[in-house]
């Protein structure tokens, strides 16, 4: 894929911007736009198969999380978005506590929108950006990752076959520090959307807080955004926990093999680069490791896959960290579980883990 320059991004969200003033899109009856929409979801869920082959070659993955990520997409598209803007009247929607009335509609914005993508779910985030904006008669420049953007590209091509206008979706490929920074100070970009601990306490079901804990840490080879990766566990159960968590991830560990068989439970890193950014993390930390800690060498037992070919990292646990620690400190962004125990009872045992997150300079998400 080849990058674009600063001077095409100047002219192609030029372009997106007349595109909007223009009313072609952003003026046209909502019935309209839902049936393209509609269309889109169509198209996209024909080349569901293919896409998810796609996101796999290009981000290691597994092809069995792919087939079950991307299948939800057309529904998004179809079952929410195309069938918001069939609504002639405002749906009252109640919230829990019933204070509160939601009134769910869509409007454009006197602006190009621009979505800035990462590389763990290329095709997933771009739909979540793309399809409201679309739906709203926003004009939408996306910048995917330079390290997985084959997919957003695609999508493109089938969002024009569907019926929207010429340069009302822009995709351009490029990296962050040179293109991206070109995109978010053009004039016309006016809204920009870009995308921690588990608690666990003594009252859990620990078997049941294993599973999910896993899989919050490992889908994805723990490279997302809201990936479960500090753990504090309180003291009651914490043998128990972390025997039971050793235990699920040497399994996981035991079952990875080639990205493509549906099997395999966790793909590799998606670069050379990172893993070894991960290496050195690990390497730092004061932590004692309980399993994992080294990238993966020889053949897989599940399919004889050779780890060579790929950027293979071992889903790792490390404990007894300290709040400086840089896995406390920094996002790892790979498949590091470091985790820690906590005391007290009642009100009380909120406050050491709420100290260890005043200490953290990362944000909680789980």
């Amino acid at each position: 894929v080849v990058s674009v320059s600063p001077k095409i991004v100047d002219y192609a969200i030029d372009n997106a911007q007349r595109a909007f003033e223009s009313g072609v899109w952003s003026r046209a009856p909502a019935i309209y736009r839902s049936k393209v929409l509609s269309k889109l979801a169509r198209i996209l869920e024909e080349r569901v198969p293919e896409l998810a082959k796609i996101e796999t070659l290009q981000t290691g993955r597994t092809i069995r999380e792919m087939n079950a990520q991307l299948g939800r997409l057309p529904e998004w598209i179809s079952d929410y978005f195309a069938a918001l803007l069939r609504i002639q009247q405002g749906l009252v929607t109640p919230t829990q506590d019933n204070c509160k009335k939601i009134y769910p509609f869509s409007t454009s914005v006197a602006m190009s929108y621009l979505g800035l993508q990462p590389f763990n779910h290329p095709l997933l985030i771009a739909v979540k950006k793309i399809a409201p904006a679309l739906a709203a008669g926003n004009s939408i420049i996306m910048k995917p990752s330079e390290l997985a953007p084959i997919s957003v590209l695609e999508f493109s091509e089938m969002a024009e076959a569907a019926g929207v206008p010429p340069d009302v979706l822009t995709v351009l490929p490029g990296l962050g520090p040179t293109i991206g920074k070109a995109i978010v100070s053009h004039v016309h970009i006016r809204k920009i959307d870009i995308t921690a601990p588990i608690l666990v306490f003594e009252d859990t079901d620990v078997s049941c807080a294993v599973n999910g804990i896993a899989f919050a840490s490992f889908v994805a080879s723990g490279q997302t955004c809201v990936s479960g990766t500090r753990i504090l566990v309180q003291d009651a159960i914490y043998d128990e926990f972390l025997s039971a968590l050793e235990v699920k991830v040497k399994s996981i560990t035991s079952r990875m093999g080639d990205p493509m068989n549906p099997y395999s439970t966790m793909g590799p890193i998606i670069s050379m680069h990172h893993l070894e950014r991960i290496e050195y993390m690990v390497s730092e930390t004061t932590g004692s490791i309980v399993c994992g800690g080294q990238r993966m060498s020889g053949l897989s037992p599940l399919d004889g896959f050779d780890y060579s070919k790929g950027a293979f990292y071992a889903p790792t646990i490390v404990e007894n960290i300290s709040s400086s620690d840089v896995l406390w400190q920094e996002e790892v962004f790979g498949p590091v579980i470091v985790i820690r125990r906590f005391k007290g009872y009642g009100l009380q045992m909120f406050r050491e883990p709420i100290e260890w997150l005043q200490r953290s300079g990362l944000a909680c998400v789980g």
